[in-house]
């Protein structure tokens, strides 16, 4: 019997592009299908054949043979579970990977949209790690990463929201840390929260991101087959911002914050391309439920 990850509904790592570490993964095909179940299994009834998902990944030019070794390894995962029907395959979302396809949808959709005022103050942790020990500061700054905290110096990360205090106390917790400090501060007389965000992020490369999504994403699709293609590849870009984009304060950012007009550009081409996606998977899931000795004699 297959059986969830370690933690499961709370890890969203795997939805958003990421290793277990909260790594950033490179594209693959496991990757894409993660999207897709998502984006047109979940919201249709939580299962699909084989041979749709074969059908989607083809405008990808991936083989059915590479599709169904995926569609596999997630189902180890414990992703899914499956029914034979004959000869075909009907694969089940399991409820752990509904639940963290419903919590990593939350926090795709909802990014940039929108800021959070704030109120000046900001969240400051100091940590000291042994020399010796440079893979727990590996795996300290990674977790405190993914938690919305920039390193400001040695041993120190910041962040804007004072909610996320909780978030990296329970990392270092879990990681076993006890000599640790978390205190709440304002920019005094001197020095500008600007040039502290510059210090914790690289906001040059985030902004250079946004700017190749909303170049890569500008198209409109011309019916409903590569519409679905369409969905698939925009939402597949987009979902990896959030282990990007810090999410910082709007007062923090850039004027011209290109984050600003991509996450418009996302939230407006899905809103467009959704139904006719739908419209497309139904007719697809609909065409394969059907044998295909049925099929041919029709």
């Amino acid at each position: 019997m297959n059986s969830p990850p370690p933690n499961p509904g709370l890890d969203l790592a795997p939805v958003l592009g990421a290793r277990h570490d909260r790594t950033a993964t490179a594209p693959s095909v496991r990757s894409l299908l993660v999207t897709a179940l998502g984006e047109l299994v979940r919201p249709s009834g939580g299962s699909a054949w084989t041979q749709s998902l074969i059908e989607l990944l083809d405008d990808f030019d991936i083989e059915p043979a590479t599709v169904r070794q995926a569609i596999s390894r997630l189902a180890t995962e414990g992703w899914l579970t499956s029914t034979r029907v004959g000869r075909r395959t009907r694969w089940q979302i399991t409820p752990w990977a509904a639940e963290l396809l419903d919590s990593g949808a939350e926090r795709i959709y909802a990014l940039g949209q929108p800021r959070r005022s704030w109120d000046g103050r900001w969240v400051l942790l100091m940590a000291s790690v042994p020399e010796s020990r440079r893979d727990l500061r590996y795996q300290l700054g990674v977790g405190l990463g993914w938690a919305g905290f920039g390193p400001i110096g040695p041993g120190t990360w910041a962040c804007p929201w004072a909610d996320r205090e909780l978030e990296a106390v329970a990392i270092v917790n879990e990681l076993g840390l006890r000599d640790v400090t978390v205190f709440h501060a304002e920019i005094g007389t001197t020095g500008d929260s600007r040039d502290l965000a510059a210090r914790g992020w690289d906001l040059s490369a985030v902004a250079d991101a946004y700017v190749d999504f909303l170049a890569n994403t500008d198209f409109q699709p011309t019916d409903p087959r590569s519409t679905a293609v369409a969905l698939i590849s925009l939402v597949h870009a987009w979902r990896r911002f959030p282990l990007l984009d810090p999410g910082l304060p709007r007062t923090l950012l850039p004027a011209d914050w290109p984050g600003d007009r991509a996450s418009v550009h996302f939230a407006s081409a899905r809103e467009r391309w959704s139904r006719d996606a739908s419209d497309w998977w139904a007719e697809t899931e609909a065409a394969f439920a059907t044998p295909k000795t049925q099929r041919t004699a029709l």
